[in-house]
């Protein structure tokens, strides 16, 4: 990705953020299925909660505690969230490490060379998507997001129509805009060698189970990787 911004110094300043190769680890017979025909698993949160080993799973999967400090006065709030009930997910690696088959529990990893591209052709083959994202997955010792924001009072939450109660439209507003997307990505720190780049389409329903799907059109822009390089 290529962006131009004015700078003081020159005319034009080129900023280019170069999209790395991510891995996906995965059985042989599913990763020649994969390159014979595009059928791809897409799991989900889910899916993640159900796993019982604690690499590949993880029951608090989504969820968060976030807490709020006025800038200008001693006020703060907290709450415990979650997100990705309405998620489809796709977790790879940004890291080519033959530790990581016995993490996993996998006996072979093919490289996606074309992020971008192999997204999209992923999203015209699911249904009722309303946006995507991806990044590198954010590993804390704690899952707790604190921010500092503007100015505000108990006031700031109280119901339009009856200021005796709080309105609980305000509270959520207000909570999803200190989590931001990066409750998606967040990850206990005991997963860290992992390196998990992680990709998010997320729907306008609620997602529980896996999906199978048939896109060969993702085929070209990744490529079979020799095993045996990695012993």
């Amino acid at each position: 990705m290529q962006r131009n911004f004015h700078s003081a110094f020159s005319n034009v300043t080129n900023y280019i953020n170069v999209i790395r190769y991510l891995y996906r680890y995965e059985n042989q017979e599913h990763i020649d299925k994969f390159f014979d025909t595009g059928e791809l698993l897409i799991s989900s949160f889910h899916q993640y909660s159900q796993y019982k080993d604690n690499q590949l799973g993880d029951g608090s999967e989504g969820s968060s505690f976030s807490t709020a400090t006025s800038q200008s006065n001693d006020l703060s709030f907290g709450a415990v969230s979650s997100v990705g009930h309405q998620s489809y997910c796709f977790c790879t690696s940004t890291v080519m490490d033959k530790d990581l088959f016995k993490t996993f529990g996998r006996n072979s990893v093919f490289r996606i060379k074309d992020p971008i591209n192999f997204i999209l052709e992923v999203e015209r083959s699911l249904t009722r998507v309303r946006e995507v994202l991806q990044g590198n997955c954010i590993y804390l010792d704690k899952r707790i997001i604190s921010k500092q924001v503007p100015n505000f009072t108990m006031d700031t939450f109280k119901h339009d129509e009856h200021s005796d109660s709080m309105s609980m439209d305000k509270m959520m507003g207000a909570i999803q805009a200190i989590n931001g997307p990066e409750q998606y990505f967040l990850k206990l720190l005991n997963h860290q060698k992992q390196s998990e780049y992680r990709i998010l389409w997320n729907t306008d329903r609620e997602v529980k189970e896996p999906l199978v799907i048939t896109c060969p059109e993702a085929i070209k822009f990744c490529e079979k990787v020799e095993v045996e390089i990695l012993t």
